[in-house]
């Protein structure tokens, strides 16, 4: 008969080693992705008590001059964790912004600028025009982001140009 530390690999490892393999676990054991030391209950718990994960896009978005907010702001985490087409816009956009203000002479277009232009219209749309919606309605359009890529291809989705 095999010990009990044995059957359980959890039990001979350290706190730390625990932590890590439930935050990494084997490919080939799924029922590994479970982290013994919680309670199931816990890995279900509510967490709306928990900050806007997206507070650099709230501030971008109601921001009145958006080239002055990705101007006055330095990327962080939060940006990082935004899937890669979000990053690109935001990146493009503020490279624009950055390379009218240093040549001091106002570029004939900006595209990425539009783009984001049009982003924003459309969570306000999304939201109703309500600043107390716009938390969620961003929630919402970060995790169905699909609808968003027509928007964020087109520079010209809001204006006369768009025929569709």
């Amino acid at each position: 008969m095999s010990s009990p530390e044995e059957i359980n690999p959890y039990r001979s490892l350290s706190p730390l080693e625990r932590r890590t393999r439930s935050l990494s676990p084997p490919l080939q054991s799924p029922s590994s992705f479970r982290n013994p030391d919680r309670r199931l209950s816990e890995e279900y718990e509510d967490k709306s008590d928990q900050p806007f994960a997206y507070g650099y896009l709230l501030g971008l978005f109601s921001s009145p001059d958006m080239g002055a907010f990705l101007t006055s702001t330095s990327f962080s985490d939060e940006i990082q964790a935004l899937p890669f087409h979000w990053q690109t816009l935001i990146s493009e956009a503020k490279d624009e912004v950055i390379q009218e203000r240093t040549q001091h002479s106002p570029l004939k277009q900006h595209p990425a600028m539009k783009r984001l232009e049009n982003v924003r219209q459309y969570v306000w749309m999304a939201a109703g025009n309500d600043s107390s919606n716009l938390p969620n309605t961003l929630t919402s359009i970060l995790h169905q982001d699909d609808q968003l890529w027509p928007i964020i291809q087109s520079p010209h989705f809001f204006t006369s140009d768009n025929k569709s």
